[in-house]
């Protein structure tokens, strides 16, 4: 079977999604559940039989191939966490387009993760851009107008890289670029980059990641997060590693560089984060955040570093997906995604609570969870390799990731419960069944990490670069070697002695949240039991000056230069005769004095 039929699945399941929805609202929900489940169906048993196709447009040719064992993990994360965010969309209000469009961007990042030749991995990434544009537009439009700005940009450094290739090599295939010298592969390379860097929300580039997050669908933010952040960080792995391979692996200044950009992009968001009330805003700092780890992984380029870099990308894409999906249940059922506003929901919100628990002990690099192995490998990689620096930056955003995950589920979940959500209830089903869902996977792999690694090892062996050693639940490097299964066991034994102790323990009895000690003082409802107003604010006085050192003020002073300097330009072209007599004879008289007062020879 061709990817192209999968492909086709989505297109005509986007069509007939929104003709259908047309006469009947449940009609586009049966026909969005059938093709996003039908994709997902023909992606998962087709791993090794899918074969590619070429289509030619005219102009030109479109090449897909199944391109490696890593696209095919790409795109099982895009089928999946597009049927659970399409499932979780039914309950939420979306126009017609809207599953037209979250079809159509399911299937522009399996063709991108696919493509052969640059034309098909641009276009490709357009139809990615312009569908999520629609996605976000279904809930915020000004953040979708400014997330599309921001990947236009991205596009203008992919379309400059595929012109300059061209222009050298006459081929948009490329692997054609070891006809180019080194000074123009390092352009390329860089052009490239920074178009992945936009779609990735690599810092700088990052300033449309929080309003987008935030304002957008509940459901689409969990696909935003969850997928179509891997295209950019796919992007990296295909110039690293196919395009540029023998120019990046010997550049090891740029893999310096590139490494801590992602550690720099790590520690600035993780601490961004932790200042956030609105908890889908800490969540987009915190997916950036996660991002960097990746980042700073394959930039440095061993097999161990690129293995972790692979692997936290895997757990990035379950674990932030989980954590958007609870955020999800609590917004349906309380209709607010601000942390001041919310708490004690623990009681009422079980299976969210849980799916949110878990989710930060993964974020956070916590065993038994998939958050884990991939840090051990990222430290123990950059230790190897002397870089000292960078493995402690890269901890003291781990340190970030604990205050902000302790802020979320404490303000939401924790603390007493506003009398306006007594009868809440826990979230319905097309919510609760993606934090189920992807509980599994988060416990699997944190204590079977070969499951992910043997994908990886197929994905570096095809482009020659050498593997770890490892079994499925256990990991060798040069300074140790770590079993997951072990590991998750003795955690697992510990939790279970813990909670032992605790029915063993004292006699405990239930009280009302306002039944507490207040050193004699009587309080009723209205007195704030719940420390979360400025949660951290102690460590916002110490950092204050950091905060404000932010790159949107740089970008605000260049919006506010090029206006100014276009009003000036306007200024000059007053439509007056005698304004334009006058600059021409100012022209003629600086020709004249530039060249000796000849203007011809």
């Amino acid at each position: 079977m061709t990817l192209f039929y999968i492909l086709l699945i989505l297109f005509v399941g986007g069509i007939l999604t929104y003709l259908g929805a047309k006469i009947s609202k449940h009609l586009g929900h049966a026909i969005a559940f059938t093709s996003s489940t039908l994709s997902l169906y023909f992606h998962s048993i087709l791993y090794g039989k899918l074969y590619g196709f070429t289509i030619d447009i005219g102009l030109f040719k479109l090449h897909a191939v199944a391109f490696s064992p890593l696209s095919w993990l790409i795109g099982e994360i895009v089928v999946v966490i597009g049927f659970l965010s399409i499932l979780a969309s039914f309950k939420e209000k979306h126009s017609d387009f809207y599953y037209l469009s979250v079809q159509f961007l399911l299937a522009g990042m399996i063709l991108f993760v696919n493509a052969y030749d640059s034309i098909t991995l641009f276009l490709s990434l357009e139809l990615v851009t312009l569908f999520s544009f629609f996605g976000i537009w279904d809930g915020g439009k000004e953040s979708a107008v400014k997330y599309l700005i921001w990947n236009l940009l991205g596009a203008y450094f992919i379309v400059a890289a595929i012109a300059i290739l061209y222009r050298f090599t006459g081929s948009y295939f490329m692997n054609e670029v070891h006809y180019l010298g080194k000074a123009q592969k390092l352009v390329l390379f860089l052009l490239l980059f920074a178009g992945f860097a936009v779609k990735s929300a690599l810092m700088p580039f990052h300033v449309w990641v929080k309003d987008a997050y935030r304002d957008s669908p509940h459901s689409f933010t969990a696909l935003l997060s969850g997928a179509v952040s891997k295209i950019g960080i796919f992007g990296y792995f295909l110039i690293m590693f196919y395009t540029f391979a023998k120019f990046f692996i010997g550049a090891k200044y740029l893999q310096l560089t590139l490494a801590w950009l992602g550690g720099i992009t790590a520690l600035f968001a993780g601490i961004y984060a932790t200042t956030k009330d609105d908890s889908k805003e800490l969540l987009a700092y915190s997916s950036i955040s996660q991002l960097g780890y990746v980042v700073a992984g394959i930039a440095l380029a061993t097999p161990l570093s690129i293995s972790a870099g692979a692997f936290q990308f895997v757990g990035h894409a379950i674990f932030e997906t989980l954590l958007f999906f609870t955020i999800a249940s609590v917004a349906y059922r309380t209709g607010t995604t601000r942390m001041t506003e919310l708490g004690g929901l623990i009681k009422k919100m079980p299976v969210s609570f849980i799916g949110l628990l878990f989710g930060i002990i993964a974020l956070s690099g916590i065993p038994p969870t998939v958050g884990f192995p991939g840090k051990w490998m990222l430290y123990e990689s950059f230790i190897i390799e002397g870089r000292i620096l960078l493995a402690a930056v890269i901890f003291t955003a781990s340190i970030t990731a604990f205050l902000y995950s302790f802020r979320l589920v404490y303000s939401i979940f924790l603390g007493p419960l506003p009398s306006k959500y007594e009868d809440v209830k826990e979230a319905p089903f097309n919510f609760t069944f993606p934090i189920i869902v992807l509980l599994i996977p988060l416990l699997l792999f944190g204590v079977q990490p070969g499951i992910v690694l043997y994908y990886i090892d197929r994905f570096l062996s095809i482009f020659g670069i050498g593997k770890i050693e490892h079994s499925y639940s256990y990991i060798v490097t040069s300074l140790g070697k770590f079993n997951a299964l072990y590991v998750g066991i003795v955690f697992a034994a510990a939790f279970v002695f813990a909670f032992i102790v605790y029915l063993l323990g004292g006699r405990t009895r239930k009280v009302h949240q306002f039944d507490n000690f207040t050193a004699g003082e009587v309080v009723d409802e209205s007195y704030k039991l719940h420390y979360v107003d400025d949660f951290y604010l102690f460590l916002e006085r110490e950092i204050k000056g950091f905060l404000k050192l932010r790159i949107e003020s740089l970008y605000d002073w260049l919006s506010k230069f090029v206006d100014g300097l276009g009003d000036a330009v306007r200024r000059v072209y007053s439509g007056s005769h005698g304004d334009y007599i006058v600059y021409l004879g100012f022209t003629l008289l600086l020709l004249i004095l530039i060249y000796g007062g000849k203007l011809w020879f």
